[in-house]
């Protein structure tokens, strides 16, 4: 399945559940309606009859109520995101700056896999006092998502295996496990009240029942057995519940260990970190009393089981690493096709300590090519187009050629997904950036002074000098000094690592403060109106900003901050869908023939999704648009559903692409359009 289908997939596993859980909830009120009936029909009530409206209205309301108010308060509780699920865990976010050797290999990790994979650099939470190996993915987005590792994960792995477990938590990221994950912590937990409630009976009555049970008391008799039967009926129920996230769980797991696969080229590492955690004392066991509920979210088994294996949320360890080695990867590693000796090398320097911040570690560390071969094959500054090409080293004059084939459906495919070449890439991009950039990345006032760095016309001087008169007017010395540091450095760098370096920023500037958001949101637009018109350069830079920082600005809780699906047919988009495609028509065309050409090719592809269409409904030329416009069409179109996502991002390849060639202009624009879209685009230039 493509990132579409998985989403699609997603979306009709939560319709799924609702319905298992809500036959649950009918089983349970059943049961306790029965209970309620019978135990009064033995006292002097005068029930007779199994039929009661009255008290089957009471027993519906009662449970219903209990459900909800026992989901809605968790659901409240983890609205804030990822974040608060890793508080609760007693995680503690590394610092971009730590000292430590493993933190700061696992934060390199993250950081590859992110950039690999086209989504915001993740906060990677360390729970501290977990011995065992284990890592989860928590969110409901992939900008509020977070990562978090045990200190047994992040000292016990080698890099290849910690890679391993990292590209399977970016799986569940990817795919939109996390918000079915997290609903299902909300559902289980009302159920379980039915249970606390009956509870809660039991002991209230114990201590105030005694002169009742001398005194024979048929009411606070049947109070008692109802008491009793609420106990064992909600955890009954609860069991229900726990068979359903299992069996859902247990599914996602094997789909996440084969996506990691695909994402690090090896079935080794993630087998590689099964096999020690069979091997090792703690397992993969989390010992926070929160385990419990947020079993189903780790890469391995966090609890002990005494029950049957039908409660666990994970296929047992035997079996997934069977199926990882059976895979086609395995195969071919074993004839030896895909292994060479630098890659052990490389594998070997990832695991030393000195290799700890390996993503900034000298290029050699990080080639799939052998040192001899890249100096003989250095790449030559980029044309002014981008042309299909093999992957290759980033360098201070040229970035890291394509890691895709640049055709569109190989686009549209590969969105949601990484693979070996993406990873090559990102590890060239981050190795090859200059030390003072690497250094400003991992601090806020180093984070801005980058964005404010690219933003800068460095054509033209009087604009130039108009934005610079406008950051003293308005920030601190030491901001300024940096700029002047970051403008030196950005422009060294190929264009094509614009947008990559923008993502690079997000870890620092989503710590701001919200007062800070809006400075530094001001001064964005001073800086894009210094001359006047809006580029769209700098329209790319800023979607992809706001989009990353999205749930840091927003006062709208995690949990009702995803658009709501409004739109399940091309038809009801499609004014908008034209003006997209126009406006990357005219981006990537000199000439008005081979603008109108493009645009045609774009509204073929959405032909195919339209129910009806004439002569009149489809122009010949791009139609009139300009960047606030495609700012509203873009506003609607993330509403839209999976399905009619997919055709969108197809239609835009195909208008991007029908020459072959990709310009800087047409990539930024692609990947806004794309993320904007909230779909996560992997590196695809030449």
């Amino acid at each position: 399945m493509n990132f579409f289908e998985h989403q699609d997939d997603a979306h009709r596993n939560t319709v799924r559940l609702v319905l298992l859980f809500a036959l649950a909830i009918a089983v349970m009120i059943g049961a306790i309606y029965l209970v309620a009936v019978s135990t009064l029909a033995s006292t002097d009530t005068g029930i007779r009859g199994v039929w009661q409206p009255e008290i089957f209205l009471m027993v519906t309301v009662g449970v219903l109520g209990t459900v909800g108010m026992g989901s809605l308060t968790k659901t409240l509780q983890l609205r804030g995101g990822g974040k608060v699920v890793a508080l609760s865990m007693g995680g503690r976010l590394i610092n971009t700056q730590t000292s430590d050797v493993t933190e700061q290999r696992v934060l390199n990790v993250v950081e590859e896999m992110a950039i690999a994979s086209g989504t915001p650099v993740p906060p990677v939470y360390l729970m501290d006092g977990e011995s065992g190996i284990n890592a989860f993915a928590a969110g409901f987005t992939i900008n509020d998502a977070v990562i978090g590792v045990t200190r047994g994960c992040i000292e016990q792995l080698s890099r290849d295996e910690l890679q391993g477990v990292i590209a399977h938590e970016f799986s569940h990221i990817i795919n939109g496990d996390m918000r079915l994950n997290l609903r299902l912590i909300g559902v289980l937990q009302g159920i379980l009240l039915i249970h606390l409630l009956g509870r809660t009976m039991m002991r209230g009555m114990w201590y105030a029942g005694s002169s009742r049970r001398r005194s024979g008391n048929d009411k606070g008799n049947a109070l008692v057995v109802l008491a009793i039967a609420l106990t064992a009926i909600g955890f009954i129920g609860f069991l229900c519940g726990r068979l359903i996230k299992s069996a859902v769980s247990r599914q996602r797991e094997f789909l996440a260990d084969a996506s990691a696969v695909q994402f690090t080229r090896s079935p080794y590492g993630i087998s590689g970190a099964l096999r020690k955690i069979g091997g090792f004392s703690s397992g993969s066991k989390i010992l926070t009393p929160k385990a419990e509920e947020a079993s189903h979210l780790f890469f391995g088994e966090a609890l002990s089981s005494n029950f049957s294996s039908l409660f666990a949320t994970h296929p047992p360890l035997g079996e997934r690493i069977k199926r990882l080695e059976s895979l086609p990867e395995a195969a071919s590693l074993q004839r030896g096709s895909q292994v060479s000796t630098s890659t052990r090398r490389q594998s070997a320097a990832f695991d030393s300590p000195q290799s700890a911040t390996s993503a900034f570690a000298p290029d050699s560390q990080y080639q799939p090519t052998p040192p001899a071969q890249k100096r003989n094959h250095l790449p030559k500054k980029p044309k002014s187009r981008i042309q299909n090409s093999p992957p290759a080293p980033v360098t201070h004059s040229s970035a890291t050629h394509s890691a895709l084939s640049l055709n569109p459906n190989a686009i549209v495919t590969n969105i949601g997904t990484t693979n070996a070449a993406h990873l090559d890439y990102a590890r060239s991009l981050l190795a090859q950036l200059p030390q003072g950039i690497k250094d400003a990345l991992k601090q806020q006032a180093g984070a801005k002074a980058i964005v404010y760095g690219l933003l800068l016309d460095m054509k033209n001087k009087g604009v130039r000098d108009r934005q610079l008169t406008q950051l003293k007017a308005t920030e601190p010395p030491e901001i300024l000094k940096v700029v002047d540091q970051m403008v030196q450095l950005i422009h060294t760098l190929d264009p094509r690592s614009r947008l990559p370096l923008v993502d690079l920023t997000i870890p620092s500037l989503r710590e701001l403060a919200k007062s800070e958001f809006a400075h530094f949101f001001k001064q964005i637009q001073a800086l894009v109106q210094a001359d006047g018109r809006l580029s769209l350069s700098e329209y790319a830079l800023q979607v992809v900003l706001m989009r990353r920082l999205e749930p840091y600005i927003s006062t709208t809780p995690a949990t009702t901050a995803t658009p709501k699906i409004t739109h399940t047919s091309i038809d009801t988009v499609w004014d908008d869908c034209l003006i997209l495609l126009s406006g990357l028509a005219n981006v990537g065309h000199s000439s008005l023939d081979e603008a109108a050409k493009a645009f045609q090719s774009g509204v073929n592809c959405l032909l195919k999704s339209k129910k009806s269409h004439s002569k009149s409904t489809v122009p010949a030329q791009p139609v009139p648009t300009n960047i606030p416009k495609m700012g509203n069409s873009l506003n609607q179109l993330v509403t839209a559903a999976p399905k009619i996502k997919q055709a969108i991002v197809d239609a835009c390849a195909h208008t991007v692409l029908l020459d072959g060639e990709v310009t800087v202009k047409e990539a930024e624009l692609l990947r806004a359009i794309v993320i904007s879209l909230g779909c996560p685009i992997p590196p695809f230039l030449g």
